[in-house]
């Protein structure tokens, strides 16, 4: 689980990527006054990368890396929203480091824990886009 999400966290078009992350604050502001773009977003940038963490997630758990009664879908947000947090809100970097540590202290621990986040079981493809 680690290797895979610091591979597509971390290559070309990742969180780590300063392009999309650039692109990503232009659009969070123009999506709130325009439902196409907001749609288009989703469906283009959001939904291919929710299917790549759905594939990520769910060949974790089949390995017994994500715990049955783990909430897939909160472990999907940590990541990204971490990411955004630091980058769009804070105005730090986000590099390699940053992203393992998210990983290593947040992700992984969570995926072992089911008593305190424990959800009914689902893939985060079928929360709303």
């Amino acid at each position: 689980l680690r290797g895979d999400l610091m591979a597509v966290a971390c290559n070309a078009g990742g969180l780590t990527d300063e392009v999309p992350l650039s692109v990503l604050a232009g659009l969070m502001s123009a999506m709130h006054h325009d439902a196409d773009l907001e749609r288009a977003f989703r469906e283009r940038f959001v939904a291919p990368r929710i299917d790549v963490l759905d594939t990520v997630f769910e060949r974790a758990r089949k390995r017994g890396e994500i715990e049955a009664g783990v909430d897939i879908r909160l472990l999907f947000d940590v990541l990204p929203g971490m990411v955004l947090h630091r980058r769009l809100i804070m105005g730090r970097s986000v590099d390699d480091d940053f992203i393992a540590r998210i990983i290593d202290g947040v992700l992984l621990p969570a995926a072992h824990r089911t008593e305190a986040v424990s959800r009914p079981s689902t893939t985060s493809r079928e929360r709303e886009l």
